[in-house]
């Protein structure tokens, strides 16, 4: 496996200036979707190279991606139910403050300064993890497999735990596409406990709504009969991964994207 991580994260904050200028100005809900999803690539990629070599530049650029993911995470939050609120004909009106008060935010993180600070960040760690070979990521995807084994034992409990499996499910996804691997799977698990979360925080801002309630477990249900399966593909995506960058020398072409 021939995986150039430095290019890769180069490739990434190059777009991400592109659309976080785009994203400022619009502030449109595919705008703040396509950024959210950009800036959890970067941070796989960064998460890996904190694996391959322990660098303050790293954890800094990791420390402002998280930042800059909350407000968006929000925002994104609150599109969503807004379009989930016109679908099951629910008042939105209780959404409009909160969503304005996100995308303010949002805008606040995508100021140039703290743009450049990501660029620059990014970069920075590039030049710094040129050439590092990878073998010693192996041992991240053996504690990615751990964590995700662990959020499948404690799933049947309830939501909280369900969703903190939704969470350990994202993280594997985008690190195992980083590599190349197929995630078809974990992506569908992702996507079920997202929607089935979605559902929950909308009957929360806005009260109980039967249709969303029904809707919302039989997201939790499809996404219950699914998790024990996935998370098995998934941990054999893990461990053949693990064993290729055990040989690698961290050389070659990127990762397809």
């Amino acid at each position: 496996m021939k995986v150039d991580l430095s290019r890769l994260l180069l490739r990434l904050a190059d777009a991400f200036e592109r659309l976080a200028v785009k994203t400022r100005a619009g502030m449109s809900v595919a705008q703040v979707h396509d950024l959210r999803v950009l800036t959890r690539r970067m941070r796989a990629c960064v998460w890996i190279m904190l694996r391959v070599r322990e660098r303050p530049v790293l954890r800094e650029l990791r420390r402002a991606l998280r930042r800059l993911g909350r407000v968006l995470g929000e925002r994104r939050m609150f599109d969503v139910a807004r379009e989930d609120a016109a679908a099951f004909k629910l008042d939105a009106a209780p959404l409009d403050a909160p969503r304005a008060y996100a995308g303010k935010m949002a805008r606040e993180r995508l100021k140039s300064w703290r743009r450049r600070e990501i660029t620059i960040l990014a970069k920075r760690s590039a030049r710094q993890l040129a050439g590092s070979p990878l073998s010693h990521a192996a041992l991240g995807l053996a504690e990615l497999d751990e964590r995700l084994q662990a959020a499948l034992r404690e799933a049947p409990k309830g939501k909280a735990q369900q969703h903190r499996l939704r969470i350990e499910a994202k993280k594997t996804r985008y690190v195992l596409e980083i590599f190349g691997r197929k995630t078809d799977a974990i992506k569908d698990l992702q996507g079920r406990l997202g929607r089935a979360h979605d559902l929950e925080v909308l009957q929360e801002v806005l009260g109980p709504s039967p249709t969303a309630a029904i809707e919302e477990e039989k997201a939790w249900g499809k996404a219950r009969r699914i998790m024990r399966k996935t998370v098995k593909i998934a941990a054999g995506e893990l461990a053949a991964c693990a064993s290729l960058l055990k040989a690698s020398t961290g050389k070659g072409p990127s990762a397809k994207r």
